[in-house]
């Protein structure tokens, strides 16, 4: 293998890489690309097809219009919203070591141009394509190949990236000769039917590339503002709101390697009838626009019979009593610039809108009685500081100091013993009409 460095190919390197791109032109070159050609020749006629590092998703785009049923996976959350603008495919972001679909659930997994930038090599995601394939499912993967002209210019490659990786350059990607993901597939269980070198203009691309640049340092330094304002406008990464969604995620996967993935709730990268369990908490009161279109996409991707358990904020009997005051703050809130938040729901309300989805409730369970009173609390307490004055001022808080003298344990003990009486209290029937916070409901797909 030849080992290539310059910049690491991470998730914000294909944000602004796809950024510099539009669906419409990479899917205009996908419909003339005689590599489309050979992926529709090798794709299974039927069955459910992932691809896995997707992009802008054009390929999903187009082999969903003629008829393969194709769901795609990125590590760009901004490249995926970008396709999603054009059409409504079953997308998401995911890690594609540890994918979010099921053993064998796949009859075809697509990787192109994917697996050469893991610096640990490309086993890792090999071996998560093996797992989620059914046995006899199909793999297309391309990476760059070791042809002749780089066979001609190894020594010359090695190299060069050598010395960038001493000036800090970081590892970009691997080529491969047929020989090496010939073997490297075996390793994991794929026997290779056949393998196409495409994209012949690429290396007389990148060397007129050079050339030009070449002389036009030569001539006086670059291109000037120009290309580089148009470049600039092309990008339109949004800083940081990708990073936090992935650290979420990564922040669970320190803890368990569990397979989890950023998708969008109304268009699950999931197919129809693929779980026995759907689980939603604290989640489709949040949509503006209601549960439906959440709802509506749980029913398709739940097999019949299948166990739906949704958590939704509850008008309990405070919320009822409260209901005109509560209406009436919102609605100033929201003539002061607010944006809405969430909705609440009645049990009826609740179980009306999961018939609206063929789904029959089983049970429906208030919780969390505690909050609306903790809340209040804190309403109060936030009330008399400001009436005090700010708080008892730091004469105050010296004495309170140093009256506190409680025994290790004593303490944890009583609170402990407090705890365990509120909690009986509050999660009795009638405590919990009047003050459970949410509501967990049981439903089946009809």
């Amino acid at each position: 293998m030849l080992a290539y460095y310059a910049v690491a190919a991470r998730e914000a390197f294909w944000t602004e890489h796809w950024g510099g791109h539009s669906v419409a032109e990479q899917l205009a070159v996908a419909r003339r690309s005689p590599l489309t050609t050979l992926i529709t020749e090798a794709l299974p006629t039927a069955g459910p097809i992932l691809e896995a590092g997707c992009g802008l998703g054009q390929y999903v785009l187009l082999l969903r219009e003629r008829g393969w049923r194709v769901a795609g996976v990125d590590w760009s959350l901004e490249a995926l919203a970008a396709c999603r603008r054009v059409a409504p495919a079953p997308l998401g972001v995911m890690e594609l070591r540890a994918l979010a679909v099921r053993d064998g659930a796949l009859a075809g997994y697509i990787s192109l141009g994917v697996v050469e930038h893991d610096a640990g090599g490309p086993d890792a995601i090999l071996a998560e394509a093996r797992r989620v394939l059914a046995p006899g499912g199909v793999l297309l993967v391309s990476v760059p190949y070791v042809n002749g002209a780089r066979r001609l210019g190894a020594p010359w490659i090695r190299r060069r990236n050598r010395a960038l990786a001493r000036r800090g350059g970081e590892f970009y990607q691997y080529a491969f000769s047929r020989a090496e993901i010939t073997a490297t597939l075996a390793r994991h269980g794929f026997s290779v039917r056949s393998a196409h070198p495409y994209d012949p203009a690429r290396l007389l691309r990148q060397a007129l590339r050079r050339v030009f640049r070449w002389r036009s340092r030569a001539a006086g330094g670059g291109t000037g503002s120009g290309g580089s304002v148009v470049s600039g406008e092309r990008v339109r990464a949004v800083p940081g709101r990708e990073e936090r969604r992935r650290e979420a995620l990564a922040a669970c996967r320190r803890v368990a390697p569990a397979p989890l993935g950023v998708m969008e709730l109304r268009a699950l990268a999931v197919r129809d009838g693929a779980l026995a369990g759907y689980i939603s908490l604290g989640v489709v009161e949040h949509d503006a626009g209601g549960p439906d279109a959440i709802l509506a996409e749980a029913r398709r991707v739940l097999a019949p019979g299948g166990v739906l358990l949704v958590s939704v904020p509850y008008v309990n009997g405070a919320r009822r009593l409260g209901a005109p005051w509560i209406r009436r703050r919102n609605r100033a809130l929201a003539r002061r610039g607010g944006e809405f938040y969430q909705y609440a729901f009645s049990r009826a309300e609740i179980t009306a809108t999961l018939a609206r989805h063929g789904f029959s409730v089983r049970s429906a369970h208030p919780y969390d009685p505690a909050r609306l009173l903790r809340q209040a609390l804190r309403r109060v307490f936030r009330w008399r500081s400001r009436a005090a004055g700010g708080g008892t001022g730091s004469g105050g808080s010296v004495v309170s100091g140093e009256r506190v003298r409680a025994v290790p344990g004593r303490e944890e003990r009583r609170r402990s013993t407090l705890a365990a009486a509120a909690r009986r209290l509050l999660y009795t029937e009638a405590a919990l009409r009047v003050l459970g916070h949410m509501l967990l409901v049981v439903a089946r797909k009809a």
